[in-house]
């Protein structure tokens, strides 16, 4: 997975078919973790954030002191390992999610389903584990499944 983030130029404007790495720059999250350069980028835009900030909070307020503001360190609020389990999770959700909804698609679209009864009578599917688990079962015992 590949982010690519840009900063504001000096006239405040975000141009993504730019190159210059003082306005963008890429990282990858997985497979390999390379997120050094997109930290430091995103870091910039946030002291930028933290700079405006304090200046319009001296434009409201001339007597405000913010240098507290201005000396303290910018940093992500979250590690790139948890995001990356974060985005996992999402993914498995949305998947499960669709899954969800094609099986109730496909269930409307059926007129005749299986009761649980006639499933269970039928006994473990071909080729699952609960078919390799019951002819293994029976080879043990020295009997053999169809």
């Amino acid at each position: 997975m590949i982010s690519q983030v840009w900063v504001q130029d000096v006239n405040g404007r975000i141009d993504i078919d730019t190159q210059d790495p003082n306005l963008t720059t890429r990282g990858e999250l997985f497979p390999n973790k390379s997120m050094d350069n997109v930290t430091r980028m995103m870091e910039r835009g946030l002291s930028r954030m933290r700079e405006q900030y304090a200046q319009l909070s001296q434009q409201v307020s001339p007597n405000v002191d913010v240098s507290a503001l201005l000396a303290a360190p910018v940093t992500l609020p979250f590690g790139w390992d948890g995001m990356l389990s974060k985005l996992a999770l999402a993914s498995l959700t949305m998947a499960h999610e669709r899954y969800k909804h094609w099986h109730s698609v496909m269930a409307r679209s059926r007129t005749a389903k299986r009761t649980a009864e006639e499933a269970f009578d039928a006994g473990p599917a071909n080729n699952t584990r609960s078919r390799t688990r019951a002819r293994t079962a029976a080879l043990v015992r020295g009997q053999s499944l169809p």
